[in-house]
């Protein structure tokens, strides 16, 4: 009983890992995880120099790279769980070990994003952060309401631009739109084997 309590708790935690994983689960801390300060709307809107945009670049270079391992980490200790999990027989001790090791990987991974995200805040100060947050959020809502009315209700469409590939290209008189198949085979056409 106490093995199959272990095992469903570990195994749910292992599926809610990747969530987890990813940092803190409040939209309070939520910013985006692109190169945001690059974008030319952005640096309008925040009026960020051009000091600040090669600050935040180096900031989040060395914090990538960190993270590149951090999140290793995880994805190893994840891995060795299931090792254990997938054993015959198996080792309470030894599955909780590896449990608070992968803990302890993801909380250094979510100190990691934090420590970014409070040199951000640092250099943009309170009113700046606030707009890039507030902005950011409203964008996130209408990204999820889009996402859920479909892709029709995309700014343009489904397509880049609102028009699909090739749309407005013109036919030719009597062409008609759609894949076109012939009724009969063209004259002189040679004939496939058993048709008379």
């Amino acid at each position: 009983m106490k093995k199959g309590i272990l095992f469903i708790f570990i195994s749910v935690f292992l599926v809610s890992g990747i969530a987890i994983a990813k940092g803190p689960q409040t939209d309070d801390l939520d910013l985006p995880e692109n190169k945001w300060w690059q974008n030319p709307r952005v640096v309008k809107v925040l009026k960020l120099t051009e000091q600040e945009q090669f600050r935040l670049n180096d900031l989040f270079v060395k914090s990538q790279r960190q993270m590149f391992d951090l999140k290793t980490n995880v994805q190893k200790e994840k891995f060795e769980i299931e090792q254990l999990l997938e054993q015959k027989k198996v080792d309470d001790a030894a599955c909780m070990a590896r449990f608070k090791k992968l803990t302890a990987a993801q909380n250094a991974l979510r100190t990691q994003r934090f420590q970014f995200l409070l040199e951000v805040r640092k250099l943009l100060g309170l009113d700046r952060y606030q707009q890039l947050k507030t902005k950011f959020q409203q964008r996130r809502m209408r990204q999820h309401q889009q996402f859920r009315q479909g892709p029709s209700s995309m700014k343009g469409g489904p397509f880049p631009g609102g028009k699909r590939k090739g749309a407005g290209i013109s036919l030719p008189p009597g062409m008609k739109k759609g894949p076109q198949i012939p009724s009969a085979p063209p004259e002189g056409a040679a004939k496939a084997p058993g048709q008379e």
